[in-house]
């Protein structure tokens, strides 16, 4: 009888007591990164891959997770994404609800496409900020020492 290749590996590091399991990508035929199985025992651990193997999620301390969404995320950190393959995959996030909106990087023209820092920057400047520009249209409070005080450099 021929032996089947198993489709994930079990590995214990030396820093860990618990054993890992790397599954295998399907579609790449390469290993994803390890996930402690949270067992001391190999035959445990073997036994906590087949069942996350069976039921196409691996259970974590943190969350649970499909192996189709881990091999997803390592095709999609170790791929070269161009600018086109993004524009495709990024509406889709937003048909889904993941994102409400994304501001592609470069793209000065689109509302609200402002770089954080110089946000943070401007932010307690009193001719650029458009928060102490708000609070005198209101008529609220708001100083010039104050500004200065709060301001990062």
């Amino acid at each position: 009888m021929p032996i089947t290749k198993l489709p994930f590996t079990i590995t214990k590091r030396k820093d860990s007591s618990f054993y890992s399991v790397r599954f295998k990508n399907e579609k790449t035929g390469k290993y994803l990164p390890a996930l402690s199985t949270k067992q001391k025992d190999k035959d445990a651990a073997i036994k906590t891959a087949w069942l996350w193997y069976s039921q196409g999620k691996v259970h974590s301390a943190q969350k649970e997770q499909s192996l189709q969404s881990l091999s997803i995320f390592d095709e999609i950190r170790k791929s070269d994404i161009s600018e086109n393959y993004a524009e495709e995959i990024l509406p889709l996030f937003k048909q889904k609800g993941i994102i409400q909106n994304y501001i592609k990087s470069g793209d000065k023209n689109q509302k609200g496409a402002i770089n954080a820092f110089k946000f943070m920057l401007d932010f307690w400047d009193w001719e650029k900020s458009p928060y102490i520009k708000e609070k005198l249209r209101r008529h609220h409070s708001i100083g010039k020492p104050h500004a200065l005080s709060n301001t990062i450099i």
